[in-house]
């Protein structure tokens, strides 16, 4: 039996790369810079609390902050936090609360 020829796969059914629009790519760039500016921030508050000797567990009784997320703020560790924390209060009143002032967070 000989070999048959292989038939070309049409063009047409070749699966499509999926190509994001402007608005996408516009959206997805937007949602990275949060994502680094929230890291930033994070970095902003350990060095600021660490440079006053606090631990922690001693913000926490100013704050109202649960460790858990102080920690995760810091760590840039997002996936664990509420988004209602991302979008809320939290970043500015941890800040005060460090001697640093809220616009410096926008």
């Amino acid at each position: 039996m000989k070999d048959q020829p292989k038939t070309p796969t049409p063009t047409n059914r070749l699966p499509k790369r999926h190509k994001l629009c402007k608005s996408q790519l516009a959206a997805q760039l937007a949602a990275e810079q949060r994502l680094e500016r929230l890291r930033q921030i994070g970095e902003e508050l350990r060095q600021a609390r660490e440079s006053q000797g606090l631990t922690l567990q001693n913000l926490n009784i100013h704050t109202h902050i649960s460790t858990y997320q102080m920690e995760a703020i810091e760590k840039a560790n997002f996936e664990i936090l509420p988004e209602d924390i991302l979008n809320s209060w939290f970043y500015p009143h941890h800040g005060t609360c460090l001697g640093i002032k809220w616009h410096t967070f926008s």
